[in-house]
């Protein structure tokens, strides 16, 4: 979709504007290590080959973990320079799909959904970065062989989120690339088996047992749908960061509701060119959803998610009004959660800092605890603890 150049911006001001609110992740330099990352960071090359799944299934995280050095600064400038290629890929994407500046405006925005406040400012959530990157560089390219391989890292980077690849299977299955169609669906299912194997033996040692065994699959498949369900809501009103009273939440909905009720408007009808393959993307990397639907794990869902809005909307003024109210809303909801990862243990080796859950995302995970305690015991069960 392309569109008019603003006479008086040119068309860079949305890379310009994002670039500048960029610099409010700039305070995470100063940062120390915090909760898992004195279990992750440590890892080494060693360890790497003799295992490469002992991350979760997440080869290609460790290897950026193993190839740095111990250093808190170092680290968290990692995320940084890797937030900051996102936003470039993004824009250079956006470019290419010839959307208008208003368009382009509002997939950028994605970057600073309140998931982010994770990927950015902790170490050991690196892993949404290297995901969204590899994602974002598959749909950059044409070429079936470099696009493989981009679809491929982006299964190392994070398990469970492997599911794009049944998208990319199909895609290169309509160009007759066969092979690649193959090569795609193996390691989707190389990866998923690899997180799988791994994640299920730190459950069990962690004393947390999946959910389908504590519950049994008649209660685990709604369990999950109602995830996957609560997580696509998150995606688009992350209510979740505004918990510092109990009608906060309430009152953010209505405000997201309201700002995406607008964009809603402004789609086109049916007959008009929609982007499916985006569209299928932001869907697959909504399953994993099931087995977790915390706002930290909707970053990747989000960028296509808005994304693919953004290359099927029209922005007249009440929809970039709108598109403006979702970023402020999503800045706020950062804003109030922003020390989540603040720590000033430089020493990797020292005792691990305790995560502080005073912060109203915490607060809201307490009152979601006892709501799914309440609800479960009615069904005669007795949910496992969670960590």
């Amino acid at each position: 979709m392309s569109g008019v150049p603003s006479p008086r911006f040119g068309r860079g001001w949305p890379l310009a504007c994002v670039g500048l609110l960029s610099t409010i992740w700039l305070p995470a330099l100063g940062r120390g290590f915090s909760t898992d990352d004195f279990e992750k960071v440590p890892l080494t090359w060693r360890q790497l080959v003799a295992n490469p799944f002992i991350n979760y299934g997440r080869p290609l995280e460790t290897l950026t973990l193993a190839i740095l050095p111990n250093e808190a600064s170092v680290q968290h400038a990692a995320n940084l320079l890797l937030y900051l290629a996102c936003l470039w890929t993004m824009w250079r994407l956006c470019r290419r799909m010839e959307l208008d500046e208003w368009s382009t405006f509002l997939a950028l925005s994605s970057f600073f959904h309140p998931s982010f406040l994770w990927s950015v400012t902790w170490i050991n959530q690196r892993n949404d970065l290297l995901l969204v990157l590899c994602l974002l560089l598959a749909l950059s390219t044409t070429r079936t062989p470099i696009r493989l391989l981009w679809a491929i890292a982006a299964c190392a980077s994070k398990t469970p989120f492997v599911l794009q690849n049944l998208v990319f299977s199909l895609q290169f299955a309509r160009k007759r690339s066969l092979t690649a169609s193959a090569v795609s669906l193996v390691a989707m299912g190389v990866f998923a088996y690899g997180g799988y194997i791994t994640n299920y033996a730190f459950t069990v040692r962690d004393g947390t047992p999946p959910v389908v065994t504590a519950v049994g699959t008649a209660l685990a498949v709604p369990i999950g749908l109602a995830k996957v369900l609560e997580g696509i809501v998150i995606i688009f009103a992350p209510v979740s960061m505004f918990a510092w009273s109990p009608w906060a939440p309430i009152a953010a909905l209505f405000a997201y509701a309201a700002c995406w009720f607008v964009i809603i408007r402004s789609l086109p009808g049916p007959g008009a060119r929609v982007e499916g393959w985006i569209i299928g993307l932001a869907l697959a990397m909504c399953g994993p959803f099931a087995f977790n639907s915390e706002v930290r794990v909707t970053g990747g869902a989000a960028v296509l998610a808005f994304l693919a809005v953004a290359a099927a909307a029209r922005f007249h003024r009440p929809a970039r009004m709108a598109g403006v109210g979702i970023l402020a809303f999503n800045l706020l909801g950062t804003a109030l959660n922003y020390g989540l990862f603040r720590s000033s243990q430089y020493d990797i080796r020292a005792t691990p800092d305790p995560l502080d859950t005073s912060y109203p995302v915490y607060t809201y995970q307490a009152w979601r605890d006892e709501l799914r305690v309440d609800v479960l015991s009615r069904f005669g069960v007795t949910p496992p603890p969670r960590r």
